[in-house]
């Protein structure tokens, strides 16, 4: 009898997507020198709704004491959400999430089956903030699991993705590898998968309407080992501060050992982010890290 495999576990040893659709070499549809500054924009009462996915396709060998296993697998994750920000007297946001589907499904490669199934965060209403400089996540009822506090946080972490100061247009710069790797591996995955990866760029490609506002366009692209790459791309709406869509997709590759025993995970995955501002609220100002002057590596803890 054929059992369908989790989603979890091969969700946190494998990460990438479509085998590498190379996008067009790093370069500019903006003006020639034009230098930009991403804040992000604080509102209160600023609402949005958002959906969110991750796909992985995964084959795995292991090898140890005298045995050899393979399989293939394939996970999917799948968000939607209305979300309301408040900012208090002393600047400091929270936000006030309504999850209207949070589903994780995963089976055996080219199955028929695929077994679909409800995460922690589903039909729950949960509250994002920050307690003594680390981001928090509860629910106004019931508990989160552990795996899925990730999730809930993984839309924040776009905003670590952010270049550190303004930009000029079709200028590459070093981007920030770890934040870059946390975004597209996902949560715990990251340690394991960004192993072998190596340095991640940013360019400033130009400026896009994105959902009748104009947007900066990043494109991104992760050293993910192997000399393979991940690409993606991020839209920043300029005058709500506030990110709008996110993409990326790429090949992993992971190897561990223990003992007389390895194993080996090699697939692809893609995520894909995508929000649309319902109400702008009344502009506050800026994230705090933001006006203090953000680090290179922009730590999503500091936003």
């Amino acid at each position: 009898m054929h059992t369908p495999a989790p989603a979890r576990p091969f969700a946190a040893l494998a990460a990438g997507a479509l085998l590498l659709l190379l996008l067009p070499p790093l370069g500019s549809r903006g003006e020639a020198g034009e230098t930009v500054r991403m804040a992000r924009k604080l509102w209160n009462g600023q609402r949005l709704a958002a959906e969110e996915s991750s796909h992985t396709e995964v084959e795995t060998k292991a090898r140890g004491w005298d045995t050899a296993r393979t399989g293939d697998q394939v996970g999917s994750e799948f968000r939607s959400y209305t979300q309301e920000m408040t900012v208090d007297a002393d600047g400091r946001p929270e936000i006030r999430r309504t999850y209207t589907k949070a589903i994780q499904s995963g089976d055996q490669l080219h199955s028929s089956k695929v077994e679909e199934r409800p995460t922690s965060l589903a039909g729950k209403v949960v509250y994002l903030s920050m307690k003594q400089g680390r981001p928090e996540v509860r629910a106004a009822e019931g508990r989160i699991a552990f795996e899925d506090q990730d999730g809930a946080l993984w839309p924040e972490q776009l905003y670590a993705l952010r270049p550190a100061a303004a930009v000029e247009s079709g200028k590459p710069w070093a981007a920030d590898a770890t934040a870059l790797g946390k975004v597209f591996f996902g949560g715990a995955a990251a340690t394991l998968l960004g192993r072998g990866a190596g340095g991640a760029r940013g360019v400033l490609r130009g400026y896009v309407q994105v959902d009748g506002r104009r947007c900066a366009e990043i494109q991104y692209q992760l050293d993910v080992g192997a000399g393979a790459t991940a690409t993606g791309t991020l839209h920043f709406s300029l005058e709500d501060g506030t990110i709008l869509g996110f993409e990326m997709s790429g090949p992993i590759a992971a190897r561990v050992g223990l003992g007389g025993a390895s194993a080996q995970a090699t697939g692809t995955r893609s995520v894909k982010y995508r929000a649309h501002i319902a109400e702008h609220g009344v502009l506050v100002g800026e994230a705090q890290a933001d006006r203090a002057g953000r680090g290179q590596r922009g730590r999503a803890r500091d936003e």
